[in-house]
């Protein structure tokens, strides 16, 4: 079988030989269900991984043909690395297309390997797209799914992730009874999940599989970077602000009744000077904080990602940054998004992120080894993945660098 995995790829010739025997010979066996899991952490090969795979099932005469789900921001690696390697038919389509195109189901999929990157955006209970996707690896031959954060600290998606890995997989609450830690909740039908009885997901993922024909691959990697920490004095404007606008008492904060909007709205203060109208001191204007934009000019020439939790704050310091600058959030539409990336890995400068920054934006690596964080709000799992986009995989290695400014 053509190996794929050479020095062309920077990726050693072994590298992840385990998840690719193992999915083989799961494809190979007599089972009705031939699905698996590569869950792998930013940089440690998903896709060329699953090309080997997809290569070797061409090989042994098992699949012919190949669907791809996966972010539109990575169609076009996708179609690169499997026009240069397959040779029959492939077609790569995002999860939204497939949502709106659901006669595309009527086609034959029996002799057809589907790959669905980035799973955990695909899994959620109850919605429509999920019950496509569903539906979809119940005809194809065998499903690979890929994924650095599986869950993304929504225990449901793992139940969806659980069943379209096995058969006989109980009812949702059932499951949470059966393998999660929870407390009462009043305000839902479901109780709270806590954690899970096995451990971390790792453990949980090792308790549920298959011990002779394994479905569950991971490798995971701890991110080498550096870390600078700089705490700022809050504006008293600011401070007076915050103690005016409670996140959950006040009703002052008219944005929304979104928890999450509302904390975002909170940090956007804290990273505002104040002009004011008159003596009055009602505000006129909301500018960026001179001192974070001196951190960001000291780093300039290192092209680093600037991430706010905030729209508003990273819009802020995009539209009053004297210098070269990009900007994406979650209002940027995927084409834009992965042009304004590409841009920015040629140009260098500097870009202005939100969430958005941390799925579906491969080869951030090139373009830069440096984060600045501005107001650090992400749990663990989302920080990793946000931080693993610099550092993960075989660039940076140790030489990341991910700077948080505090402001207290």
């Amino acid at each position: 079988m053509y190996n794929i995995f050479s020095s062309e790829n920077k990726i050693p010739e072994e590298y992840q030989k385990t998840a690719i025997d193992g999915v083989g010979k799961l494809l190979s066996a007599d089972k009705r269900i031939k699905n698996s899991l590569l869950y792998f952490t930013m940089g440690k090969g998903k896709t060329i991984t699953a090309t080997q795979i997809a290569v070797n099932a061409q090989s042994s005469d098992l699949i012919e043909k190949v669907l791809i789900i996966a972010p539109p921001s990575t169609h076009q690696q996708w179609t690169e690395l499997l026009g240069k390697y397959l040779k029959v038919p492939f077609k790569v389509v995002s999860s939204q297309w497939l949502g709106r195109n659901q006669r595309f189901l009527q086609n034959d999929f029996s002799k057809a390997l589907v790959i669905v990157d980035e799973v955990h955006q695909s899994a959620n209970r109850g919605k429509v797209l999920t019950k496509v996707v569903t539906r979809l690896i119940k005809l194809c031959f065998g499903a690979v799914l890929m994924s650095g954060t599986p869950f993304r600290n929504k225990e449901e998606r793992l139940y969806v992730v659980h069943n379209w890995l096995f058969e006989g997989v109980e009812s949702y609450e059932s499951w949470l009874h059966r393998y999660c830690n929870t407390e009462p909740d009043r305000f839902a039908y479901y109780p709270k999940f806590i954690s899970f009885k096995a451990g971390g997901i790792e453990e949980f993922l090792e308790h549920i599989d298959d011990p002779q024909y394994p479905r569950i691959f991971i490798e995971k990697e701890s991110l080498v970077f550096k870390t600078i920490e700089i705490n700022l004095p809050m504006e008293n404007k600011a401070a007076e602000l915050l103690k005016t606008y409670s996140i959950y008492g006040s009703n002052r904060i008219q944005i929304s009744n979104s928890v999450r909007q509302k904390l975002a709205y909170l940090n956007y203060l804290k990273y505002c000077e104040y002009i004011n109208r008159d003596d009055s001191g009602e505000i006129a204007l909301y500018v960026p904080r001179q001192d974070v934009l001196d951190v960001i000019k000291k780093y300039a020439d290192r092209n680093p990602i600037v991430y706010s939790f905030s729209s508003k704050v990273s819009k802020l310091y995009f539209e009053n940054y004297k210098g070269v600058a990009h900007r994406v959030d979650g209002k940027t539409s995927q084409k834009k998004k992965e042009n304004t990336i590409n841009v920015y890995k040629k140009k260098g400068g500097i870009m202005f992120a939100t969430d958005s920054i941390s799925t579906g934006t491969d080869g951030l690596q090139e373009a830069t080894n440096t984060i600045i964080i501005l107001d650090d709000t992400m749990d663990d799992t989302n920080r990793e993945q946000l931080i693993g986009r610099i550092a993960g995989g075989f660039r940076n290695s140790g030489e990341a660098e991910v700077i948080f400014i505090k402001i207290q």
